[in-house]
């Protein structure tokens, strides 16, 4: 089975199963939106649009977390997120390249590729290549956090609470401002509390718990659950928005698996919510007892190959 990544890849159905354990997260000291509260991540947090003026380190934060990670403007905000994620995965890959069989198998320029589409946990999905200041809402903080917690994540295994505040900041970074009504390309178009209604390319109000969804509409099939895909999911049996997945609790029934769990964490192999993950892992086999017992998954050095 191909075994590509969640971060990677937007929303992802089951039976193609996405890498569910990397690079997930909100911030440790906020919660996922709930299916009704039409509230992303981190939603106590403003943003500005106003350019900042470069560099340098210090508070990037209301929480106090501080990063010598340089400041973000909303135009090279997908290059700098692409960079720093993909140089710290080559490095790890290249730490684990010797007599692996994923040796030598890391592709740089596919890995900033796919992040610079997608970003962190799906937090740049949706974004056009020459972004209009004007229609979104960009923290220059909250994306300058966002890029020192990626700064900060381990080639081994990450607590839960440092992967959500990695995607916590990541998405606060940036937010839509068209309303409910108002003509769409994507969910990150609108303003939160909606998503973009992919039939009528309006956007709409995010559904309540219980609500039917479809869990194979392209981003809206979490997006119809929670602003952006940041918590609640499609759940993939019931075709229903359900709510945040508990710690020790099946993830694989929801298509977004790291962000629907209350830990913001799937863990790859289980396919269970998790305390901790792993943010380079290698090639492997699910274990008994799961959805996919027994079926072979590439590593993360392997799925950013050619």
């Amino acid at each position: 089975m191909r075994r590509w990544l969640v971060w990677v890849l937007g929303s992802v159905a089951v039976g193609s199963l996405g890498a569910a354990g990397v690079l997930s997260g909100c911030s440790s000291d906020t919660t996922v939106a709930g299916v009704d509260s039409g509230t992303p991540l981190d939603a106590t947090t403003g943003g500005d649009t106003g350019s900042p003026d470069g560099g340098g380190g210090g508070d990037a934060s209301d929480a106090g977390f501080t990063t010598d990670a340089p400041i973000p403007t909303i135009t090279s905000f997908r290059d700098q997120m692409a960079n720093e994620l993909c140089t710290i995965i080559g490095n790890c890959c290249a730490a684990a390249d010797a007599g692996a069989s994923d040796a030598g198998k890391f592709d740089a320029t596919v890995c900033r590729t796919r992040f610079k589409t997608y970003g962190f946990e799906y937090s740049l999905t949706g974004l056009p290549d020459s972004p209009d200041p004007s229609k979104y809402t960009f923290d220059p903080l909250k994306g300058q956090e966002c890029l020192g917690r990626i700064q900060q994540l381990k080639c081994g295994a990450n607590n839960a609470a440092d992967y959500k505040a990695a995607t916590d900041a990541c998405f606060a970074a940036l937010k839509g401002k068209a309303a409910a009504g108002a003509t769409c390309e994507s969910t990150l178009d609108c303003a939160p509390g909606n998503y973009c209604d992919l039939a009528t390319t309006k956007c709409v109000a995010i559904k309540a718990a219980a609500a039917t969804c479809s869990p194979t509409a392209q981003n809206a099939a979490n997006d119809e659950c929670s602003y952006r895909s940041s918590g609640a999911a499609c759940d993939t049996n019931t075709k229903q928005c359900v709510g945040l997945i508990a710690t020790g609790q099946e993830c694989a029934s929801g298509s977004a698996y790291n962000a629907s769990c209350q830990s913001g964490v799937c863990d790859q192999t289980t396919l269970k919510c998790a305390t901790s993950a792993v943010f380079v892992y290698p090639s492997g086999v699910y274990p008994a007892g799961g959805p996919f017992a027994g079926t072979a998954y590439e590593g993360v050095c392997e799925s950013l190959a050619p």
